[in-house]
């Protein structure tokens, strides 16, 4: 007969092996995002408006999120590189900006490399766990990329991690929960203009989610990019409709 279950140790007890679970957001979809919306504003589809674009990108550097910059780098080359191949692999760690050598860069001046994170406190995280707060903390900050060329089109230059991007977990959590909520805030100002509702993430406090606190940030961020799903596909039937090239 075979025995069902976890199996026992010596001392008659039973091993419980819970496997960890994998990281639920991707770069590489978010990057698509970006591919996705550098077309519909070559296509005409979603009009450029400097001065938005330069009012949502304040918004996010003035709001508390500690170490984030405009970098000088066209977001469609960016996207299109990182999109392809090993190059998403690389962008899981924070780093201040993308290696020079990608198409279409622009070069900044030179400046050291940031330290990767080092936990403070004897009570670390394991690996993984920091490994699934890199990639979480990349995607939030692309997708905030992502809805500054949905609101305004702009194209030429993206927000990225700066040498002053908070190393401790606690205070990157800070900054991923700050950039979402001035994401919420122009994401619904940006889906009413397309017909659509978008309606937040609200954790219900009578049944919470799993993960814990990078859990909620992980459905936050979920609920934005099924709005910017959304507000793709809708501009993709307009390009059909005008017969716009995408």
């Amino acid at each position: 007969m075979v025995a069902k279950g976890p199996q026992a140790t010596g001392s008659g007890g039973a091993v419980t092996i819970k496997p960890v679970d994998p990281p639920k957001v991707s770069v590489a979809d978010v990057t698509q995002r970006l591919l996705d919306a550098d077309r519909l504003v070559k296509a005409g589809v979603i009009s450029t408006s400097p001065s938005t674009g330069k009012t949502i990108k304040d918004a996010f550097i003035n709001a508390g999120v500690n170490g984030i910059v405009s970098a000088p780098i066209n977001v469609g080359a960016y996207a299109g590189s990182v999109a392809t191949g090993e190059a998403i692999k690389s962008q899981y760690v924070p780093s201040p900006l993308p290696p020079p050598h990608l198409p279409g860069v622009a070069k900044p001046d030179p400046a050291p490399a940031p330290e990767v994170a080092v936990p403070t406190t004897t009570d670390a995280p394991t690996p993984s766990a920091t490994r699934h707060l890199d990639r979480v903390e990349k995607v939030v900050l692309e997708f905030a990329n992502v809805l500054i060329v949905l609101a305004s089109g702009n194209t030429e230059d993206r927000l990225a991690m700066g040498d002053a991007w908070p190393r401790t977990r606690e205070a990157r959590m800070d900054n991923l929960e700050q950039l979402l909520s001035v994401s919420e805030t122009h994401m619904k100002q940006v889906a009413e203009e397309n017909g659509i509702i978008f309606k937040p993430h609200i954790e219900s406090q009578a049944s919470p989610g799993t993960g814990g606190r990078l859990g909620v940030i992980e459905r936050r961020y979920r609920a934005l990019e099924n709005a910017a799903d959304r507000i793709i596909a809708v501009k993709e039937t307009e390009a059909k409709k005008t017969g716009a090239t995408v």
